[in-house]
């Protein structure tokens, strides 16, 4: 059997007695120190106390040469309900450090704890001794408790928001408590995490950086702040956290610490990125089409100045040859009527018929150009005054005609007073026109509000659009196939031949150009040899063009 062989026990420290007005270190430390110390010997005795452990010795009824008996009766372990005696252990040769006792004294004011450390000695005399060391924090342990009360209430009323995390760090910022919610954002259990320093939290370049020091500084230097930034779990994983961070102090502002309140805004986060370059996008896209909408409005000024430029010399070029041929027309018909045979004659005639019906067509066209780029001057219109002063200004159409016309109260419409004015003249014309061979001829002028459940064939095109009025002209004239309503409103397409009922084919095209610029339509039905209603749609007074 091999023996083994111990080192001897270190023997304690010598101790020399503090010399009253001494000036050395250790006379210095004795006499200034916060700390209470006390030397006793190994019969409990008294031997040296330093000005700070007066308070409590003195509650205790102890001065130097009296036995410290009261001392075990008094002091027993902070949270344990059984004395202890830290005197008796440290004569017994073993050393204590930073234990929590609790004090209880007679008089008032509850326990005191105390942070109690001791150390064997050999006193001036030989024999051993101990030195007792003791700071009360009974001050710091109540804020303490009291806070860490708060927290625990607080960490029970966010327990089930599994996004916020409360966090306890001590003054050093070390992680001091750590709540189940911080566990499950940030992957540490709280066995391995405490103690941990709160830099670990970050990634290298913000550890480097310094981040984690400056907002433990701000938050000190501030009592309380807000951050937001990149936050590092136990895998390694990385999510972005906003946390709410407060400095703990105690009664007399010194830092105790402090409370963490971190929320995972990871998807919130990406959210806003997603929105940032959604953003990005759109602007770009938005910047692209602005450039094509340039190019295009050039094009379209080109375009403009082509059309007056074609303006110009229809209504100028174009309108001479037909002049001539007119009026030459004319002179040979005035001049050689009879010495030509009644079918020349006839050809004449048609001819100089043809050339006004194509310089109506010319003057159609170029109202229908104008119309396109005239500017909309929109106000508020009086329809029923407007309607009436159309059916007076078409009174020479009417020929002597006896038509009855009923006007019913109409609603005020909003828009361009003289475009409106145009379309009530050519449907209005229409309806005189179309009612030629009608021995009781009638025009019917109404407004109606559409709504979405009318019956299908009863007006023009039900409207289902709320505060749009519906403005009809109705006849009982020559009417209409339904077969070819998809003609109406297209340049020089009409439902009846020339020789039937005049006309150039522009008038409904020129209307259905106008009431569209208002944001409303135009539509009709009809039916051959019983009549026709014809309707256009335009936003109420005050509602924006469209």
């Amino acid at each position: 059997m091999t023996s083994s062989t111990f080192p001897p026990i270190a023997p304690p420290a010598a101790f020399v007695p503090p010399i009253s007005g001494g000036h050395s270190l250790i006379d210095l430390l004795w006499r200034n120190s916060e700390a209470s110390m006390a030397v006793v010997d190994a019969d409990r005795v008294l031997r040296h106390a330093n000005p700070a452990a007066a308070s409590l010795l003195e509650v205790l009824g102890v001065t130097v040469g009296d036995r410290m008996e009261r001392l075990a009766r008094r002091v027993t372990g902070a949270g344990s309900p059984a004395e202890i005696d830290p005197l008796a252990k440290v004569l017994a040769g073993e050393t204590i450090s930073r234990e929590l006792i609790s004090v209880s004294f007679d008089a008032g004011g509850g326990p005191r704890r105390m942070m109690m450390s001791g150390q064997p000695i050999e006193l001036d005399d030989g024999t051993s001794g101990a030195l007792m060391i003791w700071n009360d924090i009974t001050d710091s342990w109540q804020f303490a408790e009291r806070s860490r009360s708060e927290l625990d209430r607080l960490a029970s009323l966010l327990e089930g928001a599994s996004d916020y995390a409360i966090i306890m760090l001590d003054a050093s910022g070390r992680v001091h408590s750590w709540s189940a919610a911080a566990e499950r954002m940030q992957g540490y259990a709280s066995k391995d995490v405490i103690g941990l320093p709160y830099a670990a939290f970050f990634d290298a370049a913000d550890q480097a950086a310094g981040v984690p020091a400056k907002i433990l500084a701000d938050a000190a230097a501030l009592g309380k702040i807000n951050v937001e930034g990149k936050r590092v779990r136990r895998d390694g994983s990385v999510f972005w956290a906003h946390a709410s961070i407060s400095a703990m102090r105690d009664e007399q502002g010194r830092l105790q610490g402090y409370v963490k309140v971190t929320h995972d805004v990871s998807e919130q986060r990406a959210l806003q990125q997603a929105s940032q370059e959604l953003t990005e996008l759109l602007e770009e896209r938005v910047a692209e089409r602005t450039v094509q909408l340039e190019q295009k409005n050039a094009d379209l000024a080109a375009v403009n100045s082509e059309l007056e430029a074609f303006s110009y010399s229809v209504s100028h070029d174009l309108r001479a040859p037909l002049r001539a041929m007119s009026g030459f027309a004319r002179i040979m018909a005035e001049d050689y009527a009879g010495e030509m045979p009644p079918d020349a004659t006839q050809y004449l005639r048609k001819i100089t018929e043809n050339a006004e019906h194509m310089g109506n067509l010319i003057d159609a066209l170029l109202a229908f150009s104008r119309m396109q780029r005239q500017q909309m001057q929109s106000q508020p219109i009086d329809m029923t005054s407007l309607a009436q002063d159309c059916w007076n200004a078409l009174e020479p159409a009417r020929e002597d005609r006896v038509i009855e016309f009923v006007l019913a109260k109409l609603p005020p419409a909003y828009g361009d007073r003289r475009l409106i004015q145009q379309v009530w003249m050519n449907l209005l014309d229409n309806a005189i026109k179309y009612t030629g061979k009608k021995e009781s001829a009638r025009v019917e002028v109404r407004a109606e509000i559409a709504e979405e459940d009318d019956t299908p064939g009863t007006r023009p095109g039900p409207l289902e659009v709320p505060d749009t009025v519906m403005y009809l002209v109705k006849d009982n004239g020559a009417g209409f196939d339904m077969r070819y309503a998809a003609k109406l409103g297209q340049v020089f397409q009409r439902l009846h031949h020339n020789e039937e009922f005049q006309g150039t084919g522009i008038g409904l095209a020129l209307s259905q150009r106008i009431v569209q610029r208002h944001g409303g339509q135009l539509s009709a039905v009809g039916e051959p040899g019983v009549g026709a209603t014809m309707g256009f749609t335009l936003p109420a007074p005050g509602g924006d063009l469209r």
